[in-house]
């Protein structure tokens, strides 16, 4: 086993062991962000063993990560700060099938987390998953997945509205997606749905009641397409294009708005994979369409791009940029936000020192611009992480962030 880590947002230092590739290199699992299948691939799994009628090998990988951190502001405030130490376990098992066109993967990943003195912060995360891909041809393939989630709302949400416990949000969601490539050109179809399902959470005060975070339930459907044209071997150009509607349960909030949207993405790139670089650049446009009369469309350049640089062995530098139009529904005057569009830059380093040690230093960058308001954050996050592995499938570790 080799493992990469997670801060809860995006891959890089942090207190959550995830399973990596066997490669060394590190792969954040969709199941962080649940993207992969359940039916879908149950369904890719009958239709391959059905045509092909082919013996499938199977492989269990199991782990477990214990961590003890040390947070000096976990409710994220600016002031009357509280610290507190907490004790994370991550257990984590895949199941593998794999045929001669199918690969199959089952399994789930918790995070279970105790509080020293803060107990009622203590939390019991899990994720429930399973994809699958089929390979009809060598140039058609089929994708698809779901998953069943348990998180909770990070404390330094500006839609956390400070419960007694944290807020928790059970995620479905799928996906399914189909390649096809035509000599030089290739054209990817994808859909995916996700359901978020707030609970309510004790208000400030035993005697104030609950904080009611139903009118936040909400549907998102997301539908899109990629094609692209090689120019040769190492180059490519591509365009995008992504239709998503936003659909919350109760049609008008606390606040009294009705919070659904529809919304297009459009943009167009460059991709070049080279011997010792990748990068990928593109440039486009976003916009949402609110049904609340209250609310003005979003317009906004879209711009992003990443890159990979393996300029030695056992280092590699990586970089992404990337703007997202995320939802809102935090309570603000005169009207309230309807959206929060981030700019998100980071970079990283990773490095094997000795087969046996494994360096990592990174930076990230956040910029939100919150719709309707005059609110502007802005987040800088610095982290450090060594490893060093004791044997084999064992490691120890330590971070700073």
């Amino acid at each position: 086993l080799q493992w990469c880590v997670s801060d809860g947002r995006r891959s890089g230092p942090g207190v959550i062991g995830l399973l990596s590739r066997k490669d060394g290199s590190c792969q954040i699992p969709d199941t962080i962000r649940p993207r992969v299948g359940l039916a879908a691939a149950a369904a890719l799994f009958v239709l391959s063993t059905t045509a092909a009628h082919a013996e499938m090998s199977s492989d269990v990988t199991a782990g477990i990560v214990v961590t003890e951190e040390y947070n000096d502001n976990i409710f994220a405030t600016r002031v009357d700060q509280r610290s507190d130490n907490i004790s994370v376990v991550s257990p984590s098992v895949n199941w593998q099938l794999e045929g001669p066109a199918t690969r199959l993967n089952f399994g789930g990943i918790a995070a279970f987390g105790m509080y020293g003195h803060y107990t009622d912060e203590d939390y019991q995360d899990y994720d429930l998953y399973g994809n699958g891909r089929y390979f009809a041809s060598p140039d058609l393939v089929f994708t698809g997945g779901g998953s069943f989630s348990r998180d909770r709302e990070d404390r330094s949400s500006p839609d956390d509205l400070g419960g007694e416990t944290p807020t928790i949000v059970y995620t479905t969601s799928g996906y399914g997606a189909a390649l096809a490539k035509f000599g030089p050109t290739s054209v990817n179809l994808g859909m995916t749905f996700d359901r978020y399902d707030f609970r309510d959470v004790p208000a400030p005060g035993s005697f104030l009641g609950f904080i009611n975070n139903d009118d936040r339930d909400r549907d998102i459907l997301t539908a899109g397409t990629r094609v692209g044209y090689k120019l040769n071997e190492r180059n490519e150009v591509f365009t995008t294009a992504t239709y998503d509607e936003r659909q919350y349960m109760e049609p008008i909030d606390d606040g009294g708005f009705n919070r659904d949207s529809q919304g297009v993405r459009l943009a167009a790139g460059f991709r070049n994979r080279g011997d010792t670089l990748y990068t990928e650049i593109y440039g486009g446009w976003i916009y949402q369409s609110y049904v609340d009369p209250e609310f003005d469309e979003v317009s906004a350049l879209d711009i992003g791009g990443q890159f990979i640089w393996r300029p030695l062995a056992g280092l590699s530098i990586e970089g992404e940029l990337e703007r997202r139009l995320q939802e809102a529904t935090f309570e603000a005057a005169p009207l309230g936000s309807w959206g929060v569009l981030q700019t998100f830059a980071s970079l990283g380093v990773y490095a094997w020192a000795r087969p046996d040690l494994r360096l990592n230093a990174g930076v990230s960058y956040y910029y939100n611009i919150y719709d309707g308001t005059d609110r502007r954050d802005q987040f800088t996050e610095y982290a450090l992480g060594v490893r060093k592995y004791v044997a084999p499938h064992l490691y120890l570790g330590a971070g700073y962030t």
